[in-house]
């Protein structure tokens, strides 16, 4: 008969009764060695990810306070005062500003809304210091910069939780609202002498920015926090000296034809020295210089537009030589260097369309209907429904034949009123151009 198969010597069964409670003991301790290491690990992250959210939030104040010092600037010295003091303050706020973009772990697209207040914001100051730009260019240089601030702050509260990330886009939305006024303000107090077309092009840079911060911001100025606190007292301010001056603003509106078209411009998009045309539009980051932009056209992301040059028949090409202000305290900045730069002006016709990071340069002439690829660099003119691509761009082809382009330019269906476009909405979209000519008579 077969004895049984006797246990292992490391058999369970087989351990000594000392080796048992040993085990007992140990095996709870070596769990919870483990499990207490993952969840340190988990914490360490945990804390970690708080500790840069926290940075980011500190962060907003730094942005709303240099947007109320620009703001306060800007003002000040387009009503003739005292800049001093104003400028003094904002320089303390730009400082501070910098230390937290330097010092804080940010997001890509937070660091450039960041970076684009401090250089463009710095660079409008400059010029309205140097009273080299007007006040139409001072409100649609500004217009952008506030969308670009807007980008800034939600950008720093990206939140999960909803109701953090709902008051931080109120909040930015406040500071949008601030910054309308200011312009208001300005346009209010020193606007009366403008020429209709450009107050009108300045009111409507002022309009575009309405949609975002009236959507939202309700909720930030009925909270409690010490910020919506100081911005409702800064727009009460500024609401006082508004209603102040209310009979000038009837004055201008009386000047004012209706504009039932609009314009929009993109996050981090910048218009300076420029007009726009009715129910034109340009997206993010686009950069309009010098320009006289038509109505209807059609600017893609990353365009420049007037893209300005550097003198290169002097012994340097850079800045210092025309921005001499920010370098010497003795020195001025060129103000007839930034003439001979306005003058040089860039002109976008009706129904264009610029494709994406393309470049315009200064003193060309895109024509009606003419259309640039993405990524050319335009250095000539560009004949009236012409395509072109490339650098330097050339032709490709026709957008429409030369007959048919004449009739449309002709028709200058860009200039029908707002209703005459919505009942010949669906011809423009199912009629060939030819066929759309035939039936509107062109």
């Amino acid at each position: 008969m077969k004895s049984a198969d006797r246990p292992s010597r490391v058999a369970l069964s087989n351990w000594p009764v000392r080796w048992k409670v040993l085990a007992i003991a140990a095996v709870p301790l070596i769990l919870a060695g483990v499990f207490g290491g993952l969840r340190i690990h988990s914490s360490v992250t945990e804390a970690g990810e708080l500790q840069q959210a926290a940075e980011r939030a500190e962060m907003v104040p730094a942005v709303a306070d240099y947007m109320g010092a620009l703001e306060q600037a800007m003002v000040t010295a387009t009503q003739g005062g005292d800049t001093g003091s104003a400028l003094t303050v904002y320089g303390s706020a730009r400082s501070e500003l910098e230390r937290r973009v330097a010092d804080t772990d940010l997001q890509d697209s937070t660091r450039l809304a960041a970076n684009t207040l401090l250089d463009y914001g710095q660079d409008l100051l400059d010029e309205i210091s140097a009273n080299t730009i007007d006040l139409r260019g001072r409100v649609t240089t500004y217009a952008p910069l506030l969308l670009t601030a807007e980008t800034a702050i939600t950008g720093l509260v990206d939140a999960d939780d909803q109701t953090v990330q709902a008051e931080g886009d109120a909040l930015a939305r406040a500071v949008g609202a601030r910054g309308q006024m200011a312009m208001q303000q300005m346009l209010v107090t020193s606007g009366g002498g403008l020429p209709e077309p450009e107050l009108r092009s300045a009111m409507i840079t002022i309009a575009g920015t309405e949609p975002s911060t009236v959507s939202a911001m309700g909720g930030y100025f009925g909270g409690a926090t010490d910020q919506a606190a100081s911005l409702r007292s800064e727009i009460d301010t500024l609401g006082q000296s508004v209603d102040e001056t209310r009979s000038r603003i009837e004055a201008i509106a009386g000047r004012l034809d209706k504009v039932e078209g609009d314009i929009e411009a993109g996050a981090g998009s910048r218009v300076a020295h420029s007009t726009i045309g009715d129910y034109s539009y340009c997206d993010r980051s686009a950069d309009i210089a010098n320009a006289e932009v038509g109505k209807f056209a059609n600017i893609a992301s990353f365009v420049r537009i007037g893209a300005t040059d550097h003198p290169l028949d002097t012994a340097a090409c850079h800045h210092f030589l025309y921005r001499s202000g920010d370098y010497w305290d003795d020195a001025e900045t060129d103000a007839d260097f930034f003439a001979r730069r306005r003058a040089r002006r860039a002109v976008i016709g009706h129904d264009t369309w610029i494709g994406h990071a393309a470049m315009i340069k200064p003193e060309v002439t895109l024509g009606h209907g003419a259309v640039v690829a993405a990524g050319a660099v335009v250095t000539k003119d560009v004949p009236a429904y012409c395509i072109v691509a490339g650098t330097p761009a050339r032709k490709l082809r026709d957008r429409q034949p030369p007959e048919i382009a004449a009739r449309l330019i002709a028709l200058a269906w860009w200039n029908w009123p707002h209703d005459a476009l919505r009942m010949a909405l669906e011809d423009f979209r199912t009629l060939s151009a030819e066929a759309f000519l035939e039936r509107y008579g062109g």
